[in-house]
């Protein structure tokens, strides 16, 4: 019999992973900013998210939602891993 616990905590874990991060930070970007960040230049490290190469009206925007996107993150994610958004 298939233990569906054992499926959730590897969909965590999924979720929870570098990739499953910046995939999710790219998704409340696009949810409260509109603004379309290649996954590239999402990086995910020490609890801060750095985001390179992106204009620096769409970083001000970005800037300027940040309380939103991150709470967005922690919704998604099911933990505060991220703290900040550089």
């Amino acid at each position: 019999m298939f233990n569906i616990n054992h499926l959730l905590d590897r969909m965590r874990a999924i979720r929870n992973s570098d990739v499953g991060l910046r995939t999710t930070t790219q998704a409340a970007l696009k949810k409260h900013t509109n603004i379309d960040v290649p996954i590239e230049s999402i990086q995910v490290k020490s609890g801060r998210v750095s985001i390179k190469n992106i204009p620096g009206a769409a970083r001000a925007e970005i800037f300027m939602k940040k309380t939103q996107i991150l709470e967005e993150i922690k919704n998604n994610t099911g933990s505060s891993k991220i703290v900040e958004i550089n």
